[in-house]
């Protein structure tokens, strides 16, 4: 959008202190989506955008309709930043004498590029709504109970200490799987518990997750005694929202003898937890690399986390 604006100011005369002012405002914009948009989002908010029930309701659906006890009567400004700047854009567009073909071009990106921002926004909507349930869950979680967050780590590159540029090339990652378990017994601030798992070699595919899903609850029964649920949330990917996990879980219930409630969190979202973690285990991975150790295989990284 910002190439549609430059040559608007530059090539069709529109001059430079207009585009400047469009751009800015469009920088504006997506700072408050990347930042405080997301803080203003709440379920009593007299601003449209802001009110997360009504902004998540459909309107020719019931079955995805809430009503709310306030008026939507306010607006803010920095939402309509964006809008503002497209219509702008379509206006300027249409005025313009621009050669046909240049014209559709600077419409389809100016389309695409509304569509692809909105999106985000959306996006962004999602994720505060699901964060919700992530919290009526830890609110609910008691002695018995346990919230897990499950979520594949980025590989990590084999590394020796001192090595050769023959070892350089050809590397293979090491796959580590991460499920923090987090409970909160009466009267104690809430108590974390991670588990991570690693694979020379792996597939990551749904066989590879009900492996670790099994050990997690076999190891969260050894420690958390008369555990009787578990709830795991994790994201979206193909390899936990498969049909086999999904039959798999069952038979997993049954197997140690609890309820299992699976949640899914949009990308991008819901794993925090895992995520600092593992910033800590590959902070104290490269420590261990800088004293003279070797980390070429899984059992290596296991071996220096203890």
């Amino acid at each position: 959008m910002v190439t549609v604006v430059d040559k608007l100011g530059d090539v069709y005369e529109l001059g430079l202190t207009w585009s400047k002012e469009q751009i800015r405002k469009l920088k504006l914009a997506k700072r408050y989506f990347k930042s405080d948009y997301k803080v203003h989002v709440s379920s009593t908010s007299r601003v449209p955008d802001h009110c997360r029930p009504y902004a998540l309701s459909l309107a020719n659906d019931s079955n995805f309709t809430t009503t709310c006890n306030h008026q939507h009567d306010l607006v803010c400004d920095r939402c309509n930043l964006f809008p503002a700047v497209v219509q702008e854009l379509e206006l300027q567009v249409e005025k313009a004498r621009i050669p046909h073909k240049d014209k559709e071009e600077m419409k389809f990106v100016v389309a695409q590029s509304k569509k692809n921002i909105e999106a985000w926004k959306a996006h962004i909507l999602h994720f505060i709504n699901q964060d919700e349930a992530h919290l009526d869950i830890l609110k609910a979680v008691d002695d018995s109970s346990v919230l897990v967050v499950l979520d594949w780590a980025m590989k990590f590159i084999p590394r020796k200490y001192r090595e050769s540029q023959a070892d350089w090339f050809g590397k293979r990652g090491l796959s580590w799987h991460i499920s923090v378990a987090m409970k909160k017994p009466p009267g104690k601030t809430l108590q974390t518990l991670t588990l991570v798992h690693m694979f020379q070699k792996s597939n990551q595919d749904s066989l590879y997750v009900l492996a670790v899903i099994d050990d997690v609850i076999k190891k969260l029964k050894t420690a958390i005694l008369g555990l009787k649920s578990v709830s795991f949330r994790q994201d979206n990917a193909g390899c936990y929202h498969s049909a086999a996990t999904i039959l798999g879980i069952h038979q997993l219930a049954v197997k140690h003898n609890v309820c299992v409630q699976m949640d899914f969190s949009d990308p991008q979202g819901g794993k925090g937890p895992c995520d600092r973690k593992a910033a800590s285990i590959k902070n104290h991975m490269r420590s261990c690399l800088n004293s003279g150790h070797d980390i070429s295989s899984a059992q290596d990284s296991y071996e220096i986390s203890y």
